[in-house]
């Protein structure tokens, strides 16, 4: 009777390994799919920003060849170029924004991929190349900082390309406006250079720290549920 136990309860086992496989397995095939969709929803933002960039510098190129025939007119073409460089820089804060927040969805769909790959590792002694050394002695989570300073530094830093390109683009909206405002003034051309530079300095480390705070504040709180 014993033997005939321990014969049963071996299947069962085996049987339970079996099922808790298929189940990691479709959460990974779940997890990447997700992953997949937000990637592609990164890239499908950045080329919405891109065709309205397109757009925007096309109005402005037309504006700006348009000859004014009196004040009037004159007037309504600067009000015209102001109003399309603060809608421009003001729509890259919202894409920066996006941006960010794909960006750190991403990065939790990507843990819980390499969490699983993991277990399935341990769990059936998959041997893996040196290469993997460093991947699988990693900890669950990441260390949030090494210091202050390097997360103080990285608030300069953006965290992608996409946020990179978006926060130039507006960054320079910003200085091109401040420039066009004093390029029709009485001021000389040091001071209104002085001032469009740091008209771009400052918007650009604006967007910067605020794409950074973003994207850390969502990884701060992030696990692998669906949703928010």
């Amino acid at each position: 009777m014993a033997a005939n136990t321990k014969a049963a309860s071996k299947p069962r086992k085996n049987e339970t390994e079996e099922k808790g496989l298929q189940i990691l397995l479709k959460e990974y095939d779940a997890l990447r799919d997700f992953y997949n969709q937000t990637e592609h929803g990164l890239q499908n933002l950045f080329n919405y920003y891109l065709t309205l960039m397109t757009a925007i510098l096309g109005v402005l190129i037309v504006v700006f060849q348009f000859a004014p025939l009196n004040t009037a007119v004159l007037i309504a073409q600067k009000l015209s170029i102001g109003a399309l460089l603060i809608f421009f820089a003001t729509i890259g804060s919202l894409y920066v924004s996006s941006l960010s927040t794909h960006s750190a969805h991403a990065v939790r769909y990507a843990r819980g991929i390499n969490q699983i790959r993991k277990k399935l590792f341990d769990r059936y002694q998959v041997p893996v190349p040196p290469m993997y050394g460093k991947f699988m002695q990693e900890k669950e989570m990441p260390a949030k900082g090494a210091s202050r300073l390097s997360f103080i530094l990285s608030l300069f830093i953006p965290v992608s390309t996409y946020q990179l390109f978006v926060a130039t683009v507006s960054s320079v909206a910003w200085a091109g406006l401040i420039f066009f405002l004093y390029l029709t003034s009485q001021a000389a051309t040091v001071v209104v250079i002085w001032r469009s530079v740091i008209g771009f300095i400052v918007p650009y480390l604006i967007y910067s720290i605020y794409a950074r705070l973003v994207y850390e504040m969502i990884i701060s709180r992030l696990n692998i549920k669906i949703g928010n």
